[in-house]
């Protein structure tokens, strides 16, 4: 291999490979994070909160990974959880629970399953503009 082959071969992995371990690394650290939120607390508790993020994050990491139907596990998770703490405020609530149908619609959109995804986002921008 001459020379130039060898900088091309380490351009491509300094570009595509090393960000995709520091992409796993910050996964890994939300889900240990999520994992340690599975406490035991009163409802409503900022625990819970911190769940749903990490969870919203989760999703959005793996929307920028091309792994859409974990994104989307993540989402549903979030969404699940959202609606089984009734006596969370109203305002965050909305702000979780719009951040995500908007990864949900991310999920949607790159797969390629654009109605599904304008609905999301729709659902999304209902909840932003309360």
């Amino acid at each position: 291999m001459n020379k130039s082959g060898k900088y091309l071969l380490l351009f491509f992995f300094a570009v595509y490979v090393l960000p995709a371990f520091a992409q796993n690394k910050k996964i890994d650290s939300l889900l240990n994070v999520l994992k340690a939120t599975d406490g035991d607390c009163p409802e409503p508790c900022l625990e819970d909160t911190n769940k749903i993020n990490n969870l919203n994050l989760l999703a959005s990491e793996y929307v920028s990974l091309g792994y859409y139907d974990t994104a989307l596990h993540y989402c549903n998770l979030a969404v699940e959880t959202i609606k089984q703490l009734s006596d969370l405020e109203e305002s965050v609530s909305d702000r979780l629970l719009g951040s995500a149908y908007n990864h949900t619609g991310a999920a949607y959109n790159n797969r390629g399953d654009y109605p599904i995804a304008l609905n999301y986002y729709e659902q999304a921008l209902d909840l932003r503009k309360k």
